[in-house]
């Protein structure tokens, strides 16, 4: 587990989001969003233009530069 702390510059950051972090133009990793902060309180979102402390859980180590895609995985049940 990483923390880190950054500024929301598109959407909004959703605990309990998956995360790819992108270094270079590239996707070097991908984890998990398991802790929100803003303004040093816990919180289940963050929108764009706010500062946000993250707990991230994965194996690639963010470093000073990278950047992060949220994403939520929604599953949706199709009648017939």
């Amino acid at each position: 587990k990483q923390i880190i702390g950054g500024e929301v510059f598109l959407g909004e950051a959703r605990k309990g989001a998956e995360v790819e972090i992108i270094r270079n133009e590239e996707v070097v990793g991908r984890g998990k969003i398991t802790g929100l902060q803003r303004d040093k309180k816990e919180t289940s979102s963050v929108p764009k233009g706010d500062e946000a402390g993250l707990l991230y859980a994965g194996q690639e180590k963010i470093q000073e530069g990278d950047g992060l895609e949220f994403y939520v995985k929604e599953v949706q049940k199709q009648e017939l």
